[in-house]
């Protein structure tokens, strides 16, 4: 996240995408690093220091969430400068709208067939409602192209269902598919799908930084 993308940190890119939410929605970079404070005091952004101890960025969050009256909590990873505001917003109204709803993500269709056996592709298929069946790092369905959708890693909770699933222990299928997301739908919690045109790029490995660099010359931020 502090790597720089066009001379600025990813980090920041992150936050200037999302910061006309303001106002609508309190954005908070949650983290265990000084470095990472050290940004988000510098760019103007509210920061919560949380343990150092969390295994998944979902348990981060949920610590915050304790500290907090809203009642809607979604979680935008920091490595991720292609972030959308639209498809945040879309879950915003989703839970505004869905007294039911416990939890949403997003997800697009894949375009690139190279990316249905991608494993660092996750894949998921959905009922006809929308609701999440099953994630995959393999190509789910099998035979069928056009039903390939790419999740995107991007979370919306209802705060009281945030703090449950923060307390589970992790799942058989979980574990087999390094997946957190199928340990809630192991223990009967429902994920709501909203498509989106995004296909972002998180940042993870130096050549994911290179991609980006690429991609930005492409795009108007």
């Amino acid at each position: 996240m502090l790597k720089l993308l066009n001379g600025k940190p990813v980090l920041s890119w992150v936050y200037e995408r999302l910061e006309p939410l303001n106002g609508q929605a309190r954005i908070i970079i949650a983290t265990d690093d000084n470095r990472i404070k050290a940004l988000a005091e510098e760019i103007g952004a509210e920061v919560l220091m949380t343990s150092p101890n969390h295994q998944s960025g979902t348990d981060r969050c949920a610590e915050v969430a304790a500290l907090l009256d809203e009642e809607i909590i979604i979680n935008v990873q920091g490595d991720e400068p292609f972030i959308e505001r639209q498809p945040i917003q879309d879950l915003i109204n989703y839970f505004r709208h869905n007294d039911h709803a416990q939890i949403a993500t997003l997800v697009c269709p894949i375009q690139n067939e190279n990316l249905i056996k991608d494993k660092n592709t996750v894949k998921v298929v959905k009922t006809n409602s929308g609701k999440a069946l099953y994630f995959s790092r393999s190509a789910i369905p099998s035979s069928i192209p056009s039903m390939h959708f790419k999740h995107i890693g991007v979370y919306a909770f209802r705060k009281q269902v945030l703090m449950e699933i923060s307390k589970l222990p992790p799942s058989k299928l979980e574990l087999a598919e390094s997946l957190e997301q199928l340990r809630w739908l192991e223990n009967d919690f429902s994920i709501h799908t909203l498509m989106t045109d995004m296909d972002g790029l998180s940042i993870d490995t130096e050549e994911d930084l290179k991609k980006a660099e690429l991609m930005i010359k492409k795009i108007k931020l």
